[in-house]
């Protein structure tokens, strides 16, 4: 296999993306437009390198402050309420929603 542009060719020649650090969150990230989505991956791997491991939840915050759905201060009590053991509810919900008023 031969890496040109971030993709991986086969023998076969069949183009293969390279594996990223936001596969896992790929469905909050579409909710972003592509600059703001760009950032995000950044900061994703920046932490990464960093030794940042985040949870889904906490990319769903991410995604729903720069979307401003959620407030930064709303997003750090949701971080210290995980800080100390506590699950927040879900973001997910006010995520989808503003997807389908997005769409119409």
């Amino acid at each position: 296999m031969e890496q040109t542009k971030g993709q991986l060719r086969s023998d076969s020649d069949k183009s293969v993306s390279q594996p990223s650090i936001a596969d896992p969150y790929v469905d909050l990230l579409d909710l972003l437009n592509r600059h703001q989505r760009q950032g995000l991956v950044i900061r994703l791997t920046v932490g990464y390198y960093d030794g940042w491991r985040p949870s889904r939840s906490e990319v769903a915050d991410l995604v729903a402050v720069t979307l401003k759905i959620m407030t930064i201060e709303e997003s750090l009590q949701r971080q210290r309420l995980r800080n100390a053991g506590g699950k927040p509810p879900n973001i997910a919900d006010r995520l989808a929603q503003a997807r389908r008023h997005e769409r119409r």
